[in-house]
C-alpha cells in the first residue's frame, strides 16, 4: 500500500487567508443587513396589505392559516430583497459607505 506525503502549504494557514476575509466579511456584512432590513420593511408592508382584506368568505381563517400567510410573506419578502425589486438594500449601503 503507498502513502502519499503530507506536506505543509503556508498560503493555506488561517493567518493568510483571515486578512483577506475580514475585508470581504465586512461588505458581505453590510450586504446582507441592509438586505435584512428591506426583507423585515417587505415583510411589513405585506402584513399591512393583507389587514386590508376583510375577513369572510368560503373558509374562514384560522390560527394556522394565519401563521402560514406570515411565513409565506416573510419568505417572498426575503426573495424580493435577494432580487433587490425595490432598491431599499442599495440606498442603505451607498449610506453607510458616505458615512466612512
Amino acid at each position: 500500500m503507498d502513502t502519499l506525503p503530507i506536506r505543509y502549504d503556508p498560503s493555506l494557514t488561517q493567518s493568510s487567508t483571515t486578512v483577506r476575509l475580514k475585508k470581504n466579511d465586512k461588505q458581505d456584512a453590510k450586504q446582507k443587513t441592509s438586505q435584512e432590513f428591506e426583507a423585515l420593511f417587505i415583510q411589513q408592508m405585506f402584513h399591512a396589505m393583507r389587514q386590508t382584506i376583510p375577513d369572510g368568505g368560503l373558509l374562514k381563517k384560522d390560527n394556522a392559516t394565519r401563521i402560514y400567510e406570515d411565513m409565506l410573506d416573510a419568505e417572498r419578502a426575503r426573495v424580493m430583497a435577494r432580487q433587490q425589486s425595490l432598491g431599499i438594500a442599495e440606498a442603505i449601503e451607498r449610506q453607510i459607505q458616505r458615512k466612512k
